[in-house]
Order: structure tokens, then C-alpha cells, then sequence
């Protein structure tokens, strides 16, 4: 940290990433702890509620810091930035985010806003899928066995048949589907999410959500169920290009479903079932963005994909039924695949979301009419305008229009016999 990013952190004021402390106070570790929760962030010492430089007395602060350094569980890793401002000493205490969940006599805090709480028991629950402390998927639930479904066990059965993989006594238990509970069985979550016929109604937050334009969609069922229903709508919704391969005519989406399915699976299989949030998947004209609960484990980032599976016992039932495989290459195939086909692909990922977005070029997403549509709204027009240009029907070229902007590339301004289109 510089002077001048320093400058920029007082300015801006206090925010969650961002506390100011004129001394060193009695709550400073639990300040410290809440920060590495939530991400890492600064303490800045010597400034006051207003941004007020008002000075410390440096090598102090950093002896009381340390001393509460010494409370926390397990340690977490800070830095020292000792700044000069109009003659008084300033020290910005840099927190990094924890690898784990880490406590203060005890008691987990979280920094929410300008502030800090102690953790519920459901977010450190949530909190510990994230650093894959605790694997949730291993967990039991109050669904009994008999509830899994026949037609999706033999299915499985067949699958991993057709893997190759040898027949195994006691397969539910030993693949974690049911748990064994005070003398009693139950499905875990992982095997409640793959056998039950309808797990949302038991775990409304476990839908997929598919959006389109003004109209949103449920995708309900076991996670491999989801996958292909995922895929089998956006085989439908999105825009599709013609290529030429040898002497044959292809007509294919613009972004291959293959890198989808990769990513829709990676979605279920890695996503924290801990949020209660659903998985979206939205699609706009040559956009699609896919967001999921839950941020990449620590030690794996998208550059360095080291498949650390989230939910183990998921990723072992999708590898069994043939949706993963083990050499953990799919980000890899993804950005082989979107580079081949001039797709940009990148990654979001904030300390509870991951957003992975894919962008195709604009003119594959258009079909003839309407690229040349877009080509004349470099100035706004009516549709009287563009249908004489064009020589169409008025209700032809309103319909194209009204398509373009349920996709967000085209927007009208003004009113009545004044309306004109404009570019988004």
C-alpha cells in the first residue's frame, strides 16, 4: 500500500472493506476477525469517524494489535503500512481474508456494512461449505431412504455400469447417499439432491432459474435432471449460426452447448448449498451469465483451476453417472472451446457469488433484418423510417423492433407519433 491508495481509502470513507479507528480500542480483534471474514480489508488508525486525520503513536498501536493477534483462532496474517500525513503518524493495518472461519474468544464475527456481528450458526454452517470446512453434502437430512427414487437408482445403476465400475455391496452407503443417524437411516443432502424425484419442495432454495427477455423459468429436479433440462432450453432460446464444415451446412448455437453443460454442471456440483439462493441463468441476445452461490475454494482460482470439489460425495455420484470426469479440465476445455469460436469467457467471483459470463460476437446473435436495423441507428428513427428503408410491412419491422428490445439492444424514446429508436 502507497500514500496515494491510502489517500483514496480515507476519502471514500468507511465502507466493508474499510474501518477507521482514532486509537486502538478493546474491540479492535473482533474488528480485525469480522474484516478476514468478510474478505480481508484495512483498519486505519489515527483517523477519526469523519476521516479526520488526528495521528497515533505508531509503535504502540502495533504492540496493542499484536497482542490481540495472539487471541484470534486460528491466526490470521495483517500488515503494517506506517504513513505520515501533515506531520502525524498514521498505521493502516492490512487484514487478509482467512482461510477458515476464524473466532475471537470464541465468538466468529462478520463486517456487514460499516459494522461488524457475531456469526449465526446457519452462516458459519454457510460460512465453513465455503473454506470446504464442512462438507454439507455429507450431511444428513430428515428424508428417509424410502423415498429415493427407483427409476432414478437403477438409471444410476446403469450408468456407472457403462463406466465400467464393478458392482459394490452396500453401494448407498459407501457413496453417501443415506447416513446412518442414532440408530435410525437417513438421505444425505447429496442424496437427496440426485434420488429424490422433487427435492425443491423440501429445499426451496435448489432451483435453477433460466431467464430470458421479460420471462423466467424453474428448472426443478435432481441436479443431473436440472443439467439436462438446463441445456435442452437454452438449445431452444439461443441464437444459432450457420457454419460451413467441409461441404456440409451446420447450424449451431452461438455458444457451444458443450462449454454450457460444462458450466451448468460446475454451477450444481460447486455451488454452496449453504446460501439459500438459487442458480440463475440468464440469457440476453449473445450474452448468457450463469451465477451461483458459493465463490471458488481457496487454493483453486479459474487461472489454476485445482479441482477441490465443494460437495465430494455430489461430485462423485455426477462422475459415476458420467457428468464430470476426474482430470478436472472443464475450465480449460471452456476457454479452449470459447477462444476457437471468439466467444469472450470470464469469471465474477465476489466472497459468497460466482458469476461466469459468456459474450458472443453481436452479429451472430442477429439474424439478416435485424443487423440491418441495428446498422441504421447510428441516428434515431421511426419504424415508419426504417420499414421504407427497408421496404417492409410497419408491423414487420415493429415486430423485429420489440424482439431487439426484450433483448436489450434497442430502446424507444418519446411517445405517440414522436416515438424513436435509438441503440441501447
Amino acid at each position: 500500500m502507497n500514500i496515494e491508495e491510502l489517500m483514496k481509502l480515507i476519502a471514500s470513507g468507511e465502507n466493508e472493506k474499510v474501518e477507521f479507528k482514532r486509537t486502538v480500542s478493546s474491540d479492535i480483534g473482533e474488528e480485525m476477525v469480522a474484516l478476514s471474514n468478510a474478505g480481508g480489508g484495512v483498519i486505519i488508525i489515527g483517523i477519526d469517524d469523519y476521516g479526520k486525520v488526528v495521528g497515533c503513536e505508531v509503535r504502540d498501536a502495533k504492540e496493542k494489535v499484536s497482542n490481540f493477534l495472539s487471541s484470534i483462532t486460528p491466526p490470521i496474517k495483517v500488515k503494517f503500512h506506517q504513513f505520515n500525513i501533515d506531520g502525524k503518524d498514521i498505521l493502516a493495518v492490512e487484514v487478509e481474508e482467512s482461510k477458515s472461519i476464524a473466532t475471537i474468544g470464541g465468538i466468529a464475527y462478520i463486517r456487514t456494512g460499516t459494522s461488524k456481528r457475531p456469526l449465526s450458526l446457519p452462516e458459519i454452517i454457510s460460512l465453513g461449505a465455503e473454506y470446504v470446512l464442512i462438507p454439507l453434502d455429507s450431511t444428513h437430512t430428515s428424508v428417509r431412504p424410502s423415498e429415493i427414487d427407483e427409476g432414478y437408482w437403477r438409471w444410476f445403476i446403469r450408468k456407472r455400469s457403462e463406466r465400467g465400475l464393478k458392482k459394490i455391496p452396500k453401494l448407498k452407503e459407501k457413496l453417501g447417499v443415506v447416513k446412518k443417524v442414532d440408530n435410525d437411516i437417513f438421505l444425505t443432502l447429496a442424496g437427496l439432491l440426485f434420488f429424490h424425484r422433487d427435492p425443491q419442495q423440501i429445499l426451496h432454495h435448489t432451483y435453477v432459474r433460466v431467464v430470458w427477455g421479460e420471462i423466467s423459468e424453474r428448472i426443478e429436479g435432481p441436479i443431473w435432471k436440472q443439467v439436462d433440462k438446463v441445456i435442452e432450453r437454452l438449445r431452444e432460446l439461443l441464437p444459432r449460426k450457420s457454419i460451413i464444415k467441409g461441404v456440409e451446412r451446420l447450424d449451431l448455437p452461438i455458444i457451444p452447448l458443450e462449454v454450457l453443460r460444462e458450466a451448468i454442471v460446475n454451477a450444481l456440483v460447486h455451488r454452496n448449498y449453504g446460501i439459500h439462493s438459487e442458480v440463475f441463468v440468464e440469457l440476453k441476445a449473445n450474452k448468457l451469465e450463469i451465477r451461483n452461490p458459493g465463490s471458488f475454494p481457496p487454493g483453486t482460482t479459474p487461472e489454476h483451476p485445482i479441482p477441490i470439489p465443494r460437495n465430494p460425495l455430489l461430485y462423485e455420484l455426477m462422475y459415476q453417472a458420467g457428468y464430470v470426469e476426474r482430470q478436472g479440465g472443464g475450465i480449460d476445455m471452456m476457454k479452449k472451446l470459447c477462444a476457437e469460436n471468439g466467444i469472450k469467457m470470464n469469471y465474477d467471483i465476489t466472497p459468497y457469488y460466482t458469476t461466469l459470463r459468456f459474450e458472443a460476437p453481436l452479429y451472430e446473435a442477429l439474424d439478416e433484418m435485424e443487423r440491418k436495423i441495428i446498422s441504421m441507428l447510428v441516428e434515431p428513427l421511426s419504424s415508419s423510417e426504417i420499414a421504407r428503408a427497408l421496404a417492409k410491412s410497419k408491423p414487420t419491422v415493429l415486430k423485429k423492433l420489440k424482439s431487439l428490445e426484450k433483448r436489450g439492444l434497442v430502446k424507444s424514446v418519446g411517445s405517440g407519433p414522436r416515438t424513436r429508436w435509438v441503440i441501447s
